[in-house]
């Protein structure tokens, strides 16, 4: 029963010691990334293709038809 407990405790350690080597690793990793330079090419022409997207997707879901299906075909190939 002592042995049990002793292991519980250093299995609990263990954890602790590896939890804490995981934080300060994705920590250092996060702060060395440059995050604006991951998103170079995201700028207002995609998010104005995303919303006029969303926009035309909204206004189909409303009310299905095969026209509007064929404007959002075609907006997309517009796009694109």
């Amino acid at each position: 029963m002592l042995q049990e407990i002793v292991e519980d405790t250093d299995i609990n350690q263990d954890w602790l010691n590896l939890k804490q080597v995981i934080i300060e690793v994705a920590t250092e990793f996060r702060l060395s990334k440059d995050v604006k330079n991951a998103n170079h090419w995201w700028d207002d022409e995609c998010k104005r293709a995303i919303q006029e997207n969303n926009e035309g997707r909204g206004k189909y879901l409303i009310r299905k038809t095969r026209k509007k299906n064929l404007d959002i075909c075609q907006q997309k190939k517009n796009n694109s």
